[in-house]
């Protein structure tokens, strides 16, 4: 399936805050790092975020399905309290 994917290849990086993307963006990884008590990833505006428990874990998605792919309205993903973050994901082609 992947290699089927006729696209370009962006990844944002940063620290804690909120990520858009744009409509169609389709999400390879995610990768972050906790800062201790309270970091969190909300993806795609879902109702209940994701917990990073340990100062010294790193959270990696890889997802295996294009459920996550960004809608027109349902296109951000939330960093709390993160140390750094790094999203890749594959935009269709000519985006």
């Amino acid at each position: 399936m992947w290699n089927e994917i006729v696209s370009n290849v962006k990844r944002y990086a940063g620290t804690s805050g909120t990520v858009t993307l744009p409509p169609g963006a389709h999400v390879l990884q995610i990768i972050a790092h906790g800062s201790g008590g309270g970091s969190t990833i909300q993806i795609f505006n879902d109702a209940s975020a994701i917990p990073i428990d340990n100062v010294n874990s790193y959270f990696v998605y890889r997802p295996q399905h294009l459920v996550t792919t960004a809608q027109a309205s349902n296109n951000t993903i939330v960093f709390t309290n993160t140390v750094l973050y790094m999203i890749e994901v594959a935009l269709p082609a000519g985006a």
